[in-house]
């Protein structure tokens, strides 16, 4: 009975440790699944993840390595894409060397590691809110497109849930902190301008986010209009 009794005492206690640790638990082995996707078969991922619009970026990105400029021909200029994910493409590209299979899976390896960035920050933003466990915060993320894949298509979207949720985690962090410094508005609106960077049609979100996180910062209008200032210069330089 005594055995019993122990055995029993020492599973409670295994299960109250998980049951405390299950945020951490949960966020571990998104990131765990996060390293091992983009070292499957190239051929697997492509089929699985890729969006054709996607493929425009590595080309892109090639090009303006071997000298032929922001093109997808080589030879008539575009602007077709986000430009802040085709920069982070440009590096990549370089480091490909013209090896179109080597660029696509250092994609994935910046789409999967731009991913696990975004759900840390949530999982971080989601602590300071108070939701527990994480599985909520899984569910919640999962709102913000109607395809978690989307983050590994080699698309900006990943890009876009990494800067939306530092923007948000910002916002709330000043909150609790009842009201940041004014570094933290540079921080802010260099935050806003790469979201807008990362999708270029948060033409609206963007300065809405502004208004509101200036709002809720500061309880008079005097230290708003002082926050908002800070924040749309930083945005527009």
């Amino acid at each position: 009975f005594g055995g019993r009794l122990r055995g029993t005492t020492l599973m409670r206690f295994y299960f109250e440790w998980i049951n405390q640790r299950l945020d951490y638990i949960a966020l571990v082995l998104i990131l765990a699944v996060l390293a091992v996707l983009p070292i499957l078969p190239l051929s697997y991922l492509v089929t699985s993840f890729v969006i054709d619009d996607a493929l425009y970026y590595p080309k892109i990105a090639a090009n303006v390595t071997s000298g032929a400029g922001v093109s997808y021909d080589g030879f008539t200029q575009t602007n077709g894409v986000h430009p802040l994910w085709e920069i982070l493409w440009i590096p990549l590209a370089g480091l490909a060397q013209q090896n179109s299979d080597l660029l696509l899976r250092l994609g994935f390896i910046m789409s999967a590691a731009v991913t696990g960035g975004a759900f840390t920050i949530c999982f971080l933003l989601f602590r300071r809110l108070g939701i527990h466990p994480y599985a909520i915060t899984v569910s919640l993320l999962a709102m913000f497109f109607t395809r978690v894949d989307l983050w590994m298509s080699l698309m900006e979207s990943a890009l876009t849930f990494l800067l939306l949720a530092t923007v948000l985690y910002i916002t709330i962090r000043g909150v609790q902190n009842n009201g940041p410094k004014f570094v933290i508005s540079v921080v802010y609106g260099a935050a806003i301008a790469a979201l807008f960077l990362a999708r270029l049609d948060t033409v609206i979100l963007a300065p809405v986010l502004m208004v509101a996180t200036a709002y809720v910062w500061a309880g008079n209008w005097n230290l708003r209009a002082r926050h908002l200032i800070v924040i749309s210069i930083t945005a527009l330089v």
